[in-house]
């Protein structure tokens, strides 16, 4: 859990909780951004080893550092050569696609 914590850029969030990993996150008087949330889903897939990953907008809220622990998360999946599928308007995303479908078409 750590280990993805410090990869998607939340070491520094966990070194200063009181209760480290053990922080409850659904606490109602907390409020999260939405970059930090993406980094926490992603942290969350990084302990997965399913073969297909879906995921909508991923780096939608993400400052340029976030972004770019996506990409290399996303490379990482299709070099282990899961199946990957992405909802995104993100040009560096589609770009990079393999298949592409236009759902407004």
């Amino acid at each position: 859990i750590l280990v993805a914590l410090e990869k998607v850029g939340l070491q520094k969030f966990i070194d200063q909780s009181p209760h480290g990993v053990a922080t409850n996150l659904s606490s109602n008087r907390l409020k999260y951004n939405l970059g930090f949330k993406k980094r926490l889903a992603l942290a969350r897939a990084l302990l997965s080893s399913g073969n297909l990953i879906l995921m909508d907008e991923p780096t939608e809220g993400l400052d340029k550092a976030g972004a770019k622990i996506f990409y290399d998360y996303l490379n990482e999946c299709i070099g282990a050569q899961k199946t990957v599928v992405v909802f995104s308007y993100d040009p560096a995303i589609i770009k990079g696609a393999g298949t592409l479908i236009n759902l407004n078409n």
